[in-house]
């Protein structure tokens, strides 16, 4: 699954299993990613806003650009290989 160049506002992904999911020219706000299991996922020029990204695991995913705001990142697993440009 693709999000490109989209704003989500509020969007419940709570719990949900998104693999491979690429997010990239694209804003989230005010959205609750909690344990989200997001294993190969690629975020790319995205802002994250207020999101509520408790224990979310972000396995063998890559993050170029990315900027988080006002958001609560606790009991997190990752294991993503960040990319500088």
């Amino acid at each position: 699954m693709t999000f490109k160049t989209v704003r989500l506002t509020g969007a419940d992904l709570s719990g949900a299993r998104l693999a491979h999911l690429r997010i990239a020219d694209s804003a989230l706000s005010g959205c609750d990613l909690a344990n989200l299991q997001g294993r190969g996922l690629n975020v790319d020029r995205a802002t994250l806003e207020d999101c509520r990204l408790t224990g979310v695991m972000l396995l063998e995913g890559i993050l170029s650009d990315v900027t988080i705001r006002g958001s609560r990142v606790d009991l997190a697993c990752s294991a993503c290989a960040a990319s500088s440009a």
